[in-house]
């Protein structure tokens, strides 16, 4: 199996996320992770002291996918009120800067995986 593929650490993140879904973060090991992300163990090791440092990687980049989640429920919402009634539109920049908002903390999400 090839071992480099980029984002590694955004995929020792996911991997981890994953396995702590499925079986718990006390049952799962550096090896599982790494396994699943297609890594070897010191690659891991690399990008992460041990398990609580990855836990704490996933929880932030988590975090910000909810506020970018719960913005852009707030654009669409905006923008369906503003379709269904456009006499409605009592601040036409309102739905960009939402919009705008949510994708900056999506990328923001993203980039700290990496």
């Amino acid at each position: 199996m090839p071992r480099w593929k980029p984002d590694a650490r955004q995929r020792l993140v996911v991997a981890a996320l994953g396995l702590f879904a499925e079986q718990g973060y006390d049952e799962t090991t550096v090896a599982q992770i790494a396994e699943r992300a297609e890594l070897t163990r010191s690659t891991f090791f690399r990008h992460f002291a041990d398990k609580r440092e990855i836990l704490t990687a996933g929880q932030r980049a988590l975090s910000r996918l909810q506020v970018a989640a719960e913005l852009g429920v707030l654009a669409f919402r905006l923008g369906y009120t503003r379709w269904a009634d456009p006499a409605h539109d009592e601040d036409p920049g309102e739905l960009a800067a939402l919009t705008r908002a949510a994708f900056d903390e999506l990328r923001a999400a993203a980039a700290g995986l990496n």
